[in-house]
């Protein structure tokens, strides 16, 4: 895309997440309501009022733009709001039914990352290695052997290829094994 003569990036519009950021802030302040509530009815519950606070006010400011930073948003929630003190049943039972509708707002916000238009495009570019120096060419042929005695010393440059393929020295040995 080009402007006069400067050219700009492609941008993507990102994923719609408001309906799920909408769910999970309805879900928080209703369970913060609820939790309020419990307070006043059981005594020793109360203590966790500025906890409950702290807690629920983390999540809601939180941008739960990126899917791991929303996923490590709500989990830290979940495991923060299920370890408050003096629990009885109702409140039990109230904390697990928000856990579940926010496990539902987590599963959608994953669903929109997944058919991100820009996830897309860039899980299809393909990935260039470039070797600079005469020490990191990779030769036509080097004696396997050889090689997985020593990687750094018999190819310099077919190691560091290995390692960005992921190829293990054990899964090199074992290919050329298999092969023979």
């Amino acid at each position: 895309m080009t402007s006069g003569d400067k050219e700009e990036a492609l941008k993507y519009a990102p994923p719609d997440m408001s309906s799920a950021k909408a769910q999970i802030r309805k879900t928080i302040e209703e369970l913060k309501s609820k939790l309020q509530a419990h307070s006043e009815r059981v005594p020793t519950f109360a203590a966790n009022t500025d906890k409950v606070q702290q807690i629920t006010s983390a999540l809601l400011e939180a941008s739960l733009t990126d899917p791991t930073e929303a996923d490590n948003s709500l989990k830290t929630f979940t495991t923060s709001i299920k370890s408050l003190t003096a629990q009885d049943q109702p409140i039990l039972d109230d904390i697990s039914a928000a856990i579940k509708e926010l496990d539902a707002a987590r599963e959608a916000i994953q669903a929109a990352h997944q058919h991100d238009p820009t996830r897309v495009l860039t899980q299809s570019l393909p990935s260039f290695i470039f070797h600079s120096t005469k020490s990191d060419q990779i030769p036509n042929e080097v004696n396997v052997t050889d090689f997985v005695k020593d990687p750094d010393a018999t190819s310099k440059g077919m190691s560091n290829l290995c390692r960005a393929a992921g190829l293990s020295v054990q899964k090199i040995r074992e290919c050329a094994g298999s092969s023979t």
